[in-house]
């Protein structure tokens, strides 16, 4: 299965990087942003099967964009991208409905064998977050 992925960042030479990152292992960026609100204006265009999201963010910052995703577009999965391993600031985007969550300094290589793993999870409600 492939993956339409939506990146929202707010630093666009991380986003280059991570579009970089997923076109080598096959995976097709849709949209790219700088926050959540401009995600949601780019949702009912793109339609991405994914969400790779950053947790800090000017304006609607990470938590507050998975859920809405997760009240409005409850099908997305959601990945969490932050430089910050606090056990609180996890717990707020698995709260959130992040299905996993990645240091973006050192657990960046793993996004593409995640995206993998949720493809192959397909939509099953209940399936286990990747922590």
């Amino acid at each position: 299965m492939s993956l339409r992925i939506a990146l929202v960042d707010d630093h666009a030479p991380f986003r280059a990087c991570v579009r970089q990152l997923l076109a080598q292992h096959g995976f097709e960026v849709v949209a790219e942003c700088d926050e959540g609100t401009q995600l949601l204006d780019a949702l009912a265009r793109t339609r991405p099967d994914v969400v790779v999201l950053d947790v800090s963010m000017p304006g609607m910052d990470g938590p507050q964009t998975a859920r809405h995703l997760r009240a409005h577009h409850p099908g997305v999965r959601i990945v969490a991208l932050s430089m910050h391993d606090d056990p609180r600031v996890v717990a707020a985007m698995a709260a959130a409905g992040a299905q996993a969550y990645l240091r973006k300094d050192d657990a960046l290589p793993d996004l593409p064998r995640v995206l993998h793993k949720l493809a192959a999870s397909g939509d099953e409600e209940g399936s286990p977050p990747l922590f």
